[in-house]
């Protein structure tokens, strides 16, 4: 829905300069009095992002083209093309130095220098070289990379760089719950964390990420849900679906309404939306699309509109707060509906 600066994946920003150091940059001194803790959203002013705290408060000033949401203490910005790591009171953790990056995960992130990609920790320092064509975030201690020495296909690597599964799959999936979908000419497999398949899939079929002990399972134009013994898990299919979070499943039925179903397979928030997405795990709340108007609003586990749907798109909550939008303006808005400020 956002575009740079965006709250999921997409670049966001944050200011540079301890305030005991000379202004030999752009960056402004942190500013004394306005909170830079909890949530930061990035927001956009004459083309250049900065971050406001969840008061709407100015906490850094806009100065960058592009970078990411902070991961916990620190955030990638972008200066002049090239991203660096900053802490949350606007000091450079590395000099900009990348020219493309992956958000953190696990404690590590991959970072992309000159045409090859490598690691780094959350204190900048580079924990596994350059080496990379092609690289992903780690996920139960893995990474799915490519590397043209070993050839034209994926592998995995452990959390030390070492190849942990052989680079053999023309399409793969990064792990979850220990598992990863992968494919190998026309058949798709199940490996596990050494890369040794346990389950083969239907010539058919193709396979998402595990999620609360559930995989949604693409057959054909059906989804279904496969569970940790490899079986389908309910005798339903489905027109489209999404991934277990907080225990309920986004389904769309026959009809071409969404509703959600639990981890037996019961509907248990009736079909009524002409779209819907994942609850969030931190505030059981989901954005739904109302049929009828098509604006969007929240719901809660029971199924009761507890937002409003007078959105033209809604995110998901993350840490209390959401982007949302109405006619050309985004806002945040908290879990009770009300504006927090004009994004």
């Amino acid at each position: 829905m956002l575009k740079s600066g965006e709250v999921d994946t997409s670049p966001v920003s944050d200011s540079v300069l301890s305030s005991a150091e000379p202004d030999p940059s752009p960056a402004s001194t942190p500013r004394v009095k306005v909170s830079t803790s909890g949530r930061l959203f990035p927001f956009c002013e004459n083309g250049l992002w900065g971050y406001k705290n969840s008061k709407g408060q100015v906490a850094i000033d806009c100065i960058f083209s592009a970078a990411f949401e902070f991961e916990s203490s620190v955030a990638f910005a972008a200066l002049d093309g090239l991203f660096g790591l900053i802490s949350r009171n606007g000091v450079w953790i590395a000099e900009p130095q990348w020219s493309d990056v992956l958000p953190f995960s696990e404690n590590k992130a991959a970072v992309k220098s000159s045409s090859d990609w490598g690691y780094i920790d959350i204190d900048g320092n580079l924990i596994i070289d350059y080496q990379f064509d092609e690289a992903g975030s780690f996920c139960c201690g893995r990474a799915l990379v490519k590397d043209s020495s070993l050839g034209s296909d994926y592998g995995y690597i452990d959390i030390n760089g070492t190849l942990a599964a052989s680079a053999k799959w023309r399409k793969a999936n990064v792990f979850s719950e220990d598992k990863a979908f992968v494919s190998s000419g026309s058949t798709s497999y199940i490996v596990n964390k050494l890369g040794d398949p346990i389950c083969t899939l239907q010539s058919d079929e193709s396979g998402y990420t595990f999620s609360e002990g559930f995989a949604l399972i693409k057959d054909d134009d059906d989804y279904y849900f496969m569970n940790s013994k490899f079986r389908q898990a309910f005798d339903e299919s489905y027109d489209d679906a999404l991934p277990f979070s907080s225990s309920l499943a986004a389904v769309k039925t026959e009809d071409g309404l969404w509703g959600y179903i639990n981890t037996s397979g019961v509907m248990v928030i009736a079909p009524s939306f002409s779209l819907a997405k994942s609850f969030s795990t931190t505030n059981t709340l989901a954005a739904v699309r109302d049929n009828e108007t098509g604006l969007w609003g929240y719901i809660n586990k029971s199924g009761k509109i507890v937002i409003a749907c007078e959105y033209d798109d809604a995110d998901t909550f993350k840490d209390d707060y959401a982007i949302v939008k109405s006619g050309t303006s985004y806002y945040i808005i908290n879990t009770d509906g009300n504006t927090v400020f004009l994004y």
